[in-house]
């Protein structure tokens, strides 16, 4: 195993084609921005994008529990 891959085992290789480019732009305006490279400021976004679906999956999922809770009728005394 080579020194390069060792480092970076347990990492997966993703491969996006046929970006608009004008969307890729933007991309790199936001990386230059906070002076990332492009790689680092698209992979904080797939994280935060991921993070913020799966709290809407779990915000879906609570609220479908509280919908099968019997209306309370009356004042709560």
């Amino acid at each position: 195993m080579s020194k390069q891959s060792a480092s970076i085992a347990g990492m997966a290789t993703l491969y996006v084609r046929n970006v608009p480019a004008e969307l890729y732009a933007k991309l790199q305006a936001l990386a230059a921005e906070t002076g990332d490279s492009l790689n680092a400021a698209i992979l904080e976004f797939l994280e935060r994008e991921v993070e913020r679906k799966e709290r809407q999956a779990e915000y879906e999922r609570l609220l479908a529990k509280l919908k099968t809770y019997p209306p309370v009728v009356g004042p709560p005394w």
